[in-house]
């Protein structure tokens, strides 16, 4: 069997509370998010608590939970195939993820799974979120509070 590989959120999260990382303020236009958890990270590994703390080190951030959270989060919609697929019947999962997201007054939804990205991605320009609502992986987003250090 292979050697446990990290999560980038693991990863940043040690590198908070041994090495020094230090995020500045939150960047521009990204006050209030929510941290969507991928199912295979957090159902699967189990891991909730990473990803959260390392939101919480960023300085002016103000971090909300969607009504479906760690273990009972909902999938992105990617699941199954879907990621390829455009479903033409009933409600996009992703759909409700996003409308999640807005009624916890999110401005920015953060995630740590490419598929998760696109597929939220997606929803926030098909419900008209776009002006409103931004995506964003993990990595890229401490990176922007990095650079405001």
């Amino acid at each position: 069997m292979p050697p446990y590989l990290p999560h980038t959120s693991e990863d940043l999260r040690e590198m908070l509370d041994r090495r020094g990382l230090k995020p500045g303020q939150a960047p521009e236009g990204r006050r209030k998010v929510v941290y969507h958890d991928p199912c295979y990270l957090g159902r699967y590994q189990k891991i909730y608590d990473a990803p959260r703390r390392v939101l919480d080190a960023v300085p002016g951030l103000v971090r909300a939970e969607m009504e479906n959270h760690h273990a009972k989060s909902l999938c992105c919609g990617a699941g199954g195939g879907h990621y390829f697929m455009d479903l033409k019947r009933g409600e996009r999962i992703n759909n409700i993820r996003v409308r999640q997201a807005r009624a916890a007054g999110a401005d920015t939804i953060v995630t740590g799974c490419a598929f998760c990205l696109h597929m939220l991605e997606d929803s926030v320009k098909l419900l008209d979120y776009d002006d409103s609502m931004q995506v964003v992986d993990i990595a890229s987003f401490v990176a922007g509070a990095v650079r405001n250090s």
